[in-house]
């Protein structure tokens, strides 16, 4: 399994954020909000969105995003391929998110979002 999380898995440019945001579904949860709009290549991307007006100083905005960034990396091999993903902090009680907290809710919104890939293809016995 392949546990890395490069730079062309990540969603860089704000042209690439503002397509997510204007034309992708949206799914809510507690703290997160999970945009999703379907591409013509294989390659999911992922970005993260937290607002300085919400969170605040630049430690507790990079601890949020460090924990979401572990938390996809290690269940991206889990999602289905071709997609484009941007995840929004709602909340400005970030002090009170841990790790499992952060997974649990981000999975959730995974499965809302139908983005598990649980079925094994049929030519596969």
């Amino acid at each position: 399994m392949d546990y890395k999380f490069t730079k062309k898995e990540r969603l860089l440019q704000t042209k690439d954020f503002q397509n997510v945001y204007t034309s992708g579904k949206r799914y809510h949860s507690k703290n997160l909000i999970l945009f999703v709009i379907p591409t013509s290549n294989s390659l999911t991307r992922i970005g993260f969105s937290i607002s300085r007006k919400k969170v605040g100083k630049a430690v507790k905005r990079n601890r949020i995003k460090r924990l979401l960034r572990e938390a996809y990396r290690l269940n991206k091999n889990s999602l289905i391929g071709g997609v484009d993903l941007v995840v929004v902090l709602k909340n400005e009680s970030v002090e009170l998110l841990n790790f499992k907290d952060v997974e649990r809710e981000l999975l959730s919104l995974f499965k809302r979002a139908g983005l598990n890939d649980k079925k094994k293809p049929t030519f596969i016995n």
